[in-house]
């Protein structure tokens, strides 16, 4: 059954009416209170956490149901219920009158009207109903009504001075409750009661940026052996550790290089010498913090293999035969370090193929010293040469020259034999020609 509007002022100043004899009643007689109440359920809702997560929004929505409890002779009730608008968002609500329709329902048929009206903008919802006769009171409790809402703002920490998370409360309650009883004599009979609110708490989230950091590799390409400088900036500065981490380009696990920290203009700088020649990722990552999210940036580094060089110096450069020839073998750069396998060849100059002389091998400074005896007279070439390995490349040096004489204490025979000989020839010469009888 409808009303016209100037039935609804009428009953609406006959609730004020009401409500002021309610608040006289339960000033003269304070304990009646405790006998009806009209509660909003659950008395604490709660949405986020204590770690300041994200709630989910738009999405999240919850509801609440207002009942009476413990109520007699109830014939009408008017209700206001209020919201904080700046978290919450009306959604629907069900209105579970009378109880011949709603087994968890209030009042009886047949039912009046008098008000349903929602104002979402402002956060309220005024609800008026009353039973006519031949309806009965209802004793007992009941479901009013339900309202679902949903969660439309969930504040950062900042915003509310910082730096930990708290809970914002806002309470879901009554801007005025009016109940009555069957009208005696033509006036309603105010039921006193109390009212208990509900808590909306919605936890602060915390503040989370990006955070970003780079990663630069200078330089870039490099040999076997060399350094290069791995630097970068991460912003927001903070004063931080950042961990650097490298493969070898293909592989899919990373290897842990090192924990750099981080200075106060949020620079870093680390200086490595790469273990072996290939192509590198190198990648710089921080964990983050909980106002700000973690930062990873990856970088390339080329390592070629070095060039090595290879010199041989012969002392001395002219010998004797018989005599012995030092030949000082050197490797570098010297982080190829010891046991070098150096393989050392001559030839007699003209020749057209080497012969193996001996392999030495270096020590920790990529050296060594060789004695070598030539078996014969000539001019040789010396060569010294390294295969290489997976880090570095071949090498050999230009030959170098030793001239082996023979020995002077060989050559006196020859030389007396000969002085002799001449001598005899002039002798003869001498006596055949120039004493010839005459």
């Amino acid at each position: 059954m409808r009303v016209s509007s100037g039935d609804v002022l009428i009953i609406t100043l006959i609730f004020m009416l009401v409500a002021t004899m309610v608040v006289e009643l339960a000033a003269s007689n304070p304990t009646t209170l405790t006998e009806t109440v009209i509660k909003v359920e659950p008395a604490l809702v709660g949405f986020g956490n204590l770690a300041g997560d994200p709630i989910p929004i738009p999405g999240t929505q919850f509801t609440v149901t207002i009942k009476i409890y413990n109520v007699t002779n109830l014939y009408g009730f008017d209700l206001k219920l209020r919201w904080n608008t700046t978290f919450l968002q009306y959604v629907n609500h069900s209105v579970y009158v009378p109880g011949d329709t709603y087994l968890d329902g209030v009042l009886w048929n047949p039912i009046l009207q008098l008000a349903d009206e929602v104002n979402a903008t402002e956060g309220t919802y005024w609800i008026a109903y009353a039973s006519m006769l031949p309806a009965p009171s209802f004793n007992g409790t009941g479901t009013i009504f339900t309202m679902t809402f949903e969660i439309i703002k969930q504040p950062y920490d900042y915003e509310t001075g910082g730096p930990e998370i708290d809970p914002i409360d806002t309470v879901l309650d009554f801007l005025s409750t009016d109940l009555a009883a069957r009208a005696l004599e033509g006036m309603p009979v105010p039921i006193a009661h109390s009212v208990e609110p509900a808590i909306i708490r919605v936890w602060e989230m915390r503040w989370v940026i990006a955070g970003t950091i780079s990663i630069a590799i200078v330089p870039s390409a490099i040999n076997f052996g060399e350094n290069t400088t791995i630097s970068g900036v991460m912003s927001p500065p903070r004063t931080a550790n950042v961990t650097l981490l490298y493969r070898v380009q293909g592989e899919t696990l990373w290897k842990n290089l090192t924990m750099t920290p981080i200075g106060l203009e949020g620079k870093y700088a680390y200086t490595w010498t790469p273990p072996k020649a290939a192509v590198y990722e190198l990648n710089a990552t921080w964990p983050g913090d909980p106002n700000t999210l973690p930062a990873s940036e990856t970088g390339t580094l080329t390592v070629n293999k070095t060039i090595p060089t290879i010199t041989i110096d012969v002392q001395p450069t002219h010998v004797t035969l018989g005599s012995n020839v030092t030949l000082n073998v050197t490797i570098s750069p010297t982080i190829l370090g010891a046991n070098i396998n150096i393989n050392i060849q001559y030839r007699l100059q003209g020749d057209a193929n080497w012969t193996a002389l001996t392999i030495v091998q270096t020590d920790s400074q990529g050296q060594y010293s060789y004695l070598w005896k030539p078996d014969k007279a000539g001019t040789y070439e010396l060569r010294a040469s390294w295969s290489g390995d997976q880090n570095t490349n071949p090498a050999e040096n230009e030959p170098k020259t030793v001239v082996v004489g023979v020995q002077p204490t060989e050559a006196i025979p020859y030389v007396v034999a000969g002085v002799i000989t001449i001598i005899i020839v002039a002798a003869a010469i001498y006596f055949v020609k120039i004493r010839k009888p005459k």
